[in-house]
């Protein structure tokens, strides 16, 4: 479980309370993140939907590069189970 508070000044927090600076040192990732947590009671978010959100002057190759790059960071700092992908 993390808890993230976007309003105000960010903060991004374990279970056990420990803030997870290498995504609150990166805006874009933090702005990805939480745009993901509201979009998610709307259930999955496409990637050609971030794509165009977060990379819109980019070729498509290289914005879902950045796109992957960009979660798999996340996993990382935060844990596979955080952000939630279905299919390939």
């Amino acid at each position: 479980m993390i808890k993230l508070e976007i309003l105000g000044s960010p903060r991004l927090r374990t279970a056990d309370g420990t803030s997870v600076r290498s995504v609150l040192n990166q805006p874009k990732r933090l702005a990805l993140l939480s745009y993901l947590a509201v979009a998610a009671p709307q259930g999955y978010v496409r990637r050609d939907k971030l794509l165009g959100l977060f990379w819109p002057g980019s070729d498509e190759k290289r914005a879902r590069s950045s796109l992957s790059e960009s979660l798999s960071r996340l996993r990382k700092s935060l844990g596979e189970g955080a952000i939630v992908r279905r299919g390939n």
